[in-house]
C-alpha cells in the first residue's frame, strides 16, 4: 500500500487566486522565517517584509545588516525583501502601502513566531504585543491590488498565521487567555484551520536547511529553534540547539516545548483586528513613541483579565 504524502493544510480557498503575496513578519527578528514551510508548499510570487528595532529610517530593501531574511531568497520566488523601521501605525502603514503598490501585492500573509499577536490587549501578561499590534493594524488598513484571475474584493485576502505555541513562556505569556482568544476567534468565524509541521515533511527539511544556513553567520532564533525542536519530538526544556541569544526582556528562563509548538494556526486578519481592544487607539500614532504612550493610556483604563492556569 502506498503511504500518502503528508502535506500542509493551508486555507486554499482564500489563497487560490493569489498572484503576489506579501509575507510580513509582524514581530521582527526571525518572525518571517515562520513562513518558510508555506512558501515551500505554495508556489506564488513573494515580497518579504520584516521590521527592525531601529527607528532612524522609514523602510528600505533589506541587507544582512538589517535582518537575515534577505538570505532566504536563494531558492524561493521572491520579488524583493524589505525592512521597515520601528514606527507607529501611520508610518508603518505608509511603508506597507508603498511596497504593495510597487509590486501589485494582492494577498497579505502576516506571520508571527509565537502567538501573542492573538492577544486583545486586556490580558495580564499579554506578551510583547506592541510591535505585533502596530503591524497588524497597518496590514489591515492598507489597500491591496485586485487579483489577476478574478475581480473579487481588493482587501479581502489578509491572513494571520501563528506558530510556536509555548515558545513565549520565557516572556511569561498568559497562554490560558491566548487559548480563550483563539476559541473566540473561531466563534466569530475567524479561524481558518491549522496544520502540524512534522519532521518527515519535505517542507520541514527545507525550513531547517534555510534556518541553519542563515544561523551559520547570524545568531540563532529562539522561536524557530523551538518550532524545529518540537517537530523533532523534543519536550519541555529540551531544545535541540544551544547558544541561543533570546534577546527577551524580563525573561523567566522557562522553556516549554511540546507538539503544540509545531502547529500552524491560520486566522482571518480582519477578525483578529476587530476583536483587538488596543488597536483603535494605536491608529492615532505615527511613531513608536506615540504607540508606547497610547499603550500606557489604554492600560490605565482597563481591568485586565486575570492570569489563569490551564486545567490540564
Amino acid at each position: 500500500m502506498n503511504t500518502p504524502t503528508k502535506t500542509l493544510n493551508l486555507p486554499h480557498t482564500k489563497l487560490k487566486y493569489s498572484d503576489v503575496v506579501l509575507l510580513a513578519g509582524i514581530g521582527g527578528g526571525y518572525d518571517v522565517f515562520t513562513g518558510l514551510p508555506i512558501m515551500d508548499r505554495l508556489t506564488k510570487q513573494y515580497v518579504l517584509v520584516n521590521t527592525s528595532p531601529k527607528q532612524d529610517f522609514h523602510y528600505r530593501e533589506s541587507t544582512p545588516e538589517d535582518h537575515p531574511e534577505c538570505m532566504i531568497g536563494y531558492k524561493y520566488n521572491i520579488l524583493a525583501c524589505y525592512t521597515v523601521g520601528r514606527h507607529g501605525v501611520g508610518l508603518t502603514k505608509k511603508a506597507y502601502q508603498e511596497i504593495i503598490d510597487k509590486h501589485k501585492v494582492d494577498t497579505i500573509l502576516a506571520v508571527d513566531g509565537g502567538v501573542d499577536s492573538l492577544s486583545r490587549g486586556d490580558e495580564k501578561d499579554s506578551g510583547t504585543i506592541l510591535e505585533d499590534f502596530v503591524g497588524l493594524t497597518a496590514l489591515n488598513d492598507v489597500r491591496l491590488a485586485q487579483h489577476g484571475h478574478c475581480g473579487y474584493g481588493d482587501d479581502k485576502v489578509k491572513i494571520l498565521c501563528c506558530a510556536g505555541f509555548g515558545t513565549e513562556t520565557e516572556e511569561n505569556l498568559n497562554h490560558y487567555r491566548t487559548l480563550e482568544n483563539m476559541s473566540a476567534l473561531a466563534a466569530a468565524g475567524g479561524f481558518l484551520g491549522s496544520f502540524s509541521l512534522t519532521s518527515d515533511m519535505k517542507e520541514f527539511a527545507e525550513y531547517v536547511a534555510v534556518c541553519e544556513k542563515t544561523w551559520a553567520d547570524n545568531r540563532k532564533s529562539h522561536i524557530q529553534t523551538k518550532i524545529i525542536s518540537s517537530a523533532q519530538g523534543r519536550f519541555g526544556h529540551n531544545n535541540a540547539y544551544d547558544d541561543i541569544d533570546a534577546r527577551v526582556l524580563d525573561s523567566t528562563g522557562v522553556t516549554f516545548l511540546s507538539l503544540l509548538t509545531s502547529i500552524y494556526w491560520f486566522f482571518d486578519l480582519e477578525t483578529v483586528v476587530q476583536r483587538n481592544l488596543l488597536i483603535p487607539s494605536l491608529r492615532q500614532g505615527n511613531t513608536f513613541a506615540d504607540s508606547r504612550v497610547l499603550l500606557r493610556q489604554f492600560l490605565a483604563t482597563q481591568k485586565l483579565r486575570s492570569r489563569e492556569v490551564i486545567p490540564l
